[in-house]
């Protein structure tokens, strides 16, 4: 059997480069996890420093927490006022329903800005695998 208009010449047309292989994306791996601040215990480390970590992403599930780049910066009293007028570190709301990006290698710390209940941070961090 012949199939007489495929007999034809077919014309072809190459958009870029056929033989170019392209690269597979970077591996990543992740790491999920929970800090729970407490009376007793008002400030913990919520990064360690590691320089392959692409960013992570932090999220107050309770009330507003204050992060820092050490210990002494969160446990402020100034933290722990009011309202937080003037926090030294920043202030992560608890009423922030987004996940709050943190593109940094270097380490950071969660504290209180109240006692009267637990304080829960979640945190997803990406590093390069």
């Amino acid at each position: 059997m012949s199939y007489p208009e495929h007999d034809l010449p077919m014309k072809v047309h190459i958009v870029g480069d056929a033989t170019k292989v392209e690269p597979r994306p970077e591996r990543r791996r992740v790491t999920l996890g929970t800090v729970v601040l407490t009376a007793d215990d008002t400030a913990q480390e919520l990064l360690p420093p590691a320089d392959d970590r692409v960013c992570a992403y932090i999220l107050s599930l309770d009330n507003d927490v204050v992060i820092g780049k050490d210990k002494a910066t969160v446990m402020s009293p100034s933290n722990t006022k009011t309202n937080v007028p003037q926090p030294s570190g920043a202030v992560v709301p608890k009423s922030l329903t987004a996940w709050t990006p943190l593109e940094t290698s270097d380490r950071v710390w969660a504290g209180v800005t109240t006692t009267a209940t637990n304080s829960r941070v979640s945190v997803i961090s990406v590093y390069r695998a």
